[in-house]
Order: structure tokens, then C-alpha cells, then sequence
């Protein structure tokens, strides 16, 4: 009487897709191919979890190459037509990993409960993605200054800097919304960073070397017709990925940072100017 062979259920979390992981997804997988080797002769091998690949012939990144001959030279295949059965789906309907629809699915429930908060209006929410850093911190250096920049632009960013506009709405009876520096309108975002006459010299400082440096990859007629208004200009500063969104400034990550760290400057020392000024 022949007894059946016990199975070993090889469960792999395997790393994601980023830009240096080829080599540490080839370590996971040596590390399969070493229990499978131990378990071959005496276990039926099922090989499941997270491969952060595919078999499907429609796909072929770095990992997916890894991982179809991985499975080619061990002898394993899918128990089920992946073709026309693939098991997780991204929100476009496309299959994809487990990790990939996981984050798929939080990134659309962020996007959605952003879209509903009025403090975000200067956040590019359609750039949010679970996994992906935000560029005022991915463009940010370990130093403790560019930290406090970073602080700084991250709070414009998010609506959490607060100006006498906010301080207002929460007592409209006892606080002037007007701006204590100059009193010729409102102080909020917009007019701190466009506006305000106490920051002038600041701005001519710091907003001429952004505004060259764009129109030197865009041109003065582009400039012109996108950046003629002073919350276009609030919204290059605080967060520019909206007009790359918009092919007005290429969505090229070197542009981009180097638009972030000036901007990021700009933000900063404006600040410093305002502190010294409520002093």
C-alpha cells in the first residue's frame, strides 16, 4: 500500500519591484530553490504567496524574467490557466500582485477621502500612491535644516500652516483675517508666498532663479500663458507636479526635484521672514 507524499507549502513574500531589487529578489529565490532541493524527494512542493512576478507571457519586467525561469528550470507549474484566470486585479482591471492591488486599493481610498478635504487644495492628490514617497521628502537631504525646510513646505503643503485666513475661521468674532504685516487683504498661503510686501526682497531673491530655470525649459511664451496669475504661482511652489500632470513642465524627476528644492528654500525663508516679523 504506497502512502502519498506529504506536501511542503513553500508561502513567499518576495521583494517588490523597485529599482535595485532584481539582486535581492534572485537571493529569495535561491532560497526557495535551497528548501525545495531539501523537500523534493519526499514532499509534493506547492510554491504560493506574494511572488511579485508573473508567469503570464504578456509581461516581462526584470522580476517576471526571474521568476519564469526560476519555475522553468525547477519544473513547477501553475495549477490553473493564469492566461484567462489571473488571481489579483489592479483597480484598472489589469491583473497584477498581491502587494500591487493591495496598494491599489488604499491608494484610491486616500485619494478619495483627500479629495473631500479643503486643506489639500494645494496637494497634487492624483500623485498620491501608497508606497511612494511625496517629493518634499523624497528630494529632501538628511540634514537637520533641510528636515526644518521640509517641515515647513509639508505644512503649506497640507493646510496645517496656519495663517490669520485659518485662525479666523475658527473665531470669526475676536480674529482679523487680514495680514499683520502690510493689511491690504487676507493672509493666507497665496498671499504670503505671492503677494505680501514685507517678502519682497526675499522673492525677488528666490522666485527669479525658479522662475529661470522653468522658463528655460519651457519658454517665455509658455510661462506666459500658464503662470500668469498669482495662484498659479502659489501652486508651482507648493506642490509643481500639477503641471507636469498637465505637460505644461516636463514630469521629468530631475526637473521636478530641483523645482522642489528651490521651492522648498523659497518656502523656508519666507517663513523665517514672517517669524521675525510676528517677533
Amino acid at each position: 500500500m504506497s502512502v502519498p507524499k506529504p506536501t511542503c507549502l513553500i508561502n513567499a513574500y518576495m521583494p517588490t519591484n523597485a529599482a535595485q531589487s532584481l539582486d535581492e529578489y534572485k537571493e529569495c529565490l535561491d532560497i526557495i530553490f535551497n528548501i525545495k532541493s531539501k523537500y523534493d524527494q519526499s514532499h509534493n512542493i506547492i510554491l504560493c504567496g506574494d511572488l511579485n512576478g508573473t508567469l503570464i507571457s504578456t509581461r516581462n519586467n526584470k522580476h517576471d524574467i526571474s521568476l519564469k525561469q526560476f519555475t522553468s528550470d525547477n519544473g513547477l507549474k501553475p495549477t490553473r490557466d493564469i492566461q484567462s484566470k489571473p488571481t489579483y486585479f489592479h483597480t484598472d482591471g489589469k491583473a497584477t500582485s498581491q502587494q500591487s492591488a493591495i496598494n491599489g486599493h488604499w491608494t484610491n481610498k486616500l485619494r478619495l477621502e483627500c479629495e473631500e478635504k479643503s486643506t489639500l487644495q494645494n496637494l497634487t492628490i492624483s500623485n498620491l500612491t501608497i508606497g511612494v514617497t511625496h517629493p518634499v521628502w523624497a528630494t529632501v537631504s538628511s540634514s537637520v535644516s533641510d528636515i526644518r525646510k521640509a517641515i515647513t513646505k509639508s505644512r503649506m503643503l497640507t493646510g496645517t500652516y496656519l495663517l490669520q485666513a485659518h485662525r479666523h475661521r475658527f473665531n470669526q468674532a475676536e480674529v482679523d483675517p487680514i495680514c499683520p504685516n502690510c493689511r491690504t487683504e487676507n493672509e493666507d498661503l497665496c498671499h504670503v508666498l505671492t503677494t505680501c510686501p514685507l517678502y519682497v526682497n526675499t522673492r525677488i531673491a528666490l522666485y527669479t532663479p525658479i522662475k529661470n530655470f522653468i522658463v528655460s525649459i519651457i519658454s517665455a511664451s509658455t510661462w506666459a500663458t500658464h503662470f500668469s496669475n498669482r495662484e498659479a504661482i502659489c501652486t508651482l511652489i507648493v506642490d509643481c507636479q500639477s503641471f507636469a500632470n498637465l505637460n505644461i513642465i516636463p514630469n521629468n524627476p530631475e526637473i521636478l526635484g530641483k523645482i522642489e528644492n528651490m521651492s522648498r528654500i523659497y518656502c523656508y525663508e519666507i517663513h523665517k521672514k514672517r517669524l521675525s516679523a510676528e517677533i
